[in-house]
């Protein structure tokens, strides 16, 4: 499953997937703060802007990752894994995922915040979830799908005249 920021941060819809075991990767907001001390990070935003991330040969946590995009071309983005106990109130550590194509900048229509259930590979979790284990690049894939998804949405919503105003 994979959904926009509105679902992401619905606790009530995520417990839902996870008694379903329904494997999913969520969009959040980037600035959503969780309990935290203050001075403090307390959101993903400034979890990635505090890690240091100079050129593509000094990227600190940040991991390379190629981006398919659909006309076949593939770009260079990065991902950032970020491990937060109690994330957005959750009872165990969540695993969340900042995406983006500049990590100086993070650009805001360049930047994903994530939320998966995915279990890293060679983790304590993915040896007890039922879930498939997926790294940061299958996290990304996955995720890219979205807009795919809203893109067919639109079309079939134009096909079935359900876009023409009453």
């Amino acid at each position: 499953m994979v959904a926009d920021c509105f679902y992401g941060e619905d606790r009530g819809f995520r417990a839902g997937l996870d008694k379903l075991k329904v494997g999913y990767v969520l969009a959040l907001k980037p600035s959503p703060c969780w309990r935290h001390q203050v001075g403090t990070i307390g959101s993903l935003e400034d979890y990635a802007r505090a890690q240091p991330w100079q050129d593509a040969q000094h990227s600190g946590a940040w991991v390379s990752i190629m981006r398919a995009f659909r006309d076949g071309h593939v770009e260079p983005w990065w991902a950032l894994e970020v491990s937060v106990p109690n994330l957005y109130g959750s009872d165990r550590p969540l695993r969340a995922v900042v995406v983006t194509n500049a990590p100086m900048q993070l650009p805001e229509l360049n930047t994903w915040y994530l939320l998966t259930n995915l279990p890293a590979p060679d983790s304590l979790r993915a040896t007890e979830s039922p879930l498939a284990s997926a790294d940061l690049a299958e996290i990304v894939r996955l995720y890219a799908l979205r807009s795919w998804v809203e893109q067919s949405y639109k079309q079939i919503k134009h096909a079935l005249g359900w876009a023409q105003s009453a």
